[in-house]
């Protein structure tokens, strides 16, 4: 059975989230990557969490993600200037028979989101296994308040 885990996520609130102490003393034993690596987390559930860290490489205009969800077949998170998935861009990974398979893709309209040339997601690793599925990329994040404000 395939299990599709996504969420849309406003990376302008990313480190406005509030985590509580239940979420900040949670076990991550079971993430398939170092959850020591990333300052914040959000839990979206008991099983999927997402991790981030501002400022790659001294860039403070770019953050490395870590996503995690209890459960095998595909896993995405889409991040979105408007909170809708159309336009979105797309982190996919999965498990495929000739290993990890990651995507970046875009999010077009009410079909499958097309793999995405030249986006700024880059992968940095992910495994799927004991019912696990995850993965760690880097993205630009950007800030617009439009008119100067």
């Amino acid at each position: 059975m395939r299990v599709l885990a996504s969420i849309a996520v406003g990376v302008a609130l990313l480190s406005s989230i509030d985590q509580g102490l239940a979420q900040e003393d949670a076990d991550l034993s079971w993430l398939p990557f170092d959850g020591d690596n990333f300052d914040n987390r959000k839990f979206i559930s008991d099983d999927i969490v997402l991790l981030w860290q501002l400022g790659v490489d001294g860039n403070e205009n770019r953050a490395r993600f870590g996503f995690a969800s209890r459960s095998e077949g595909y896993l995405a998170v889409g991040f979105s200037e408007t909170g809708a998935m159309t336009g979105s861009q797309i982190a996919l990974g999965r498990q495929t028979d000739d290993g990890f398979e990651f995507t970046a893709r875009k999010a077009g309209g009410f079909f499958t989101p097309e793999v995405q040339e030249g986006s700024d997601i880059t992968f940095v690793e992910g495994a799927q296994g004991d019912g696990v599925t995850g993965f760690v990329f880097d993205k630009d994040i950007h800030v617009d308040c439009g008119d100067g404000l």
